[in-house]
């Protein structure tokens, strides 16, 4: 992958980053988001309301607060 332009166009809810925090945290990106819609949280928060943990990576979901969301129930 050369750019963000050659990933797919991300879709609502869709998991848009990993970031693997096992010692230097990286990222990996699996779709670009569209100008116009919500942006793919980089952040290293795992309680930003977009992240979904597993071990040592957090996928960031795109459009999806889970905080707003699980206040419904």
């Amino acid at each position: 992958m050369k750019s963000d332009n050659d990933l797919p166009e991300c879709e609502m809810n869709q998991i848009c980053n990993k970031i693997d925090t096992y010692s230097t945290p990286w990222i990996q990106k699996s779709c670009r988001c569209p100008q116009a819609k919500s942006k793919c949280s980089l952040s290293l928060d795992p309680n930003d309301g977009y992240t979904i943990i597993e071990k040592n990576k957090q996928y960031k979901v795109i459009g999806f607060s889970l905080k707003k969301n699980l206040k419904k129930f």
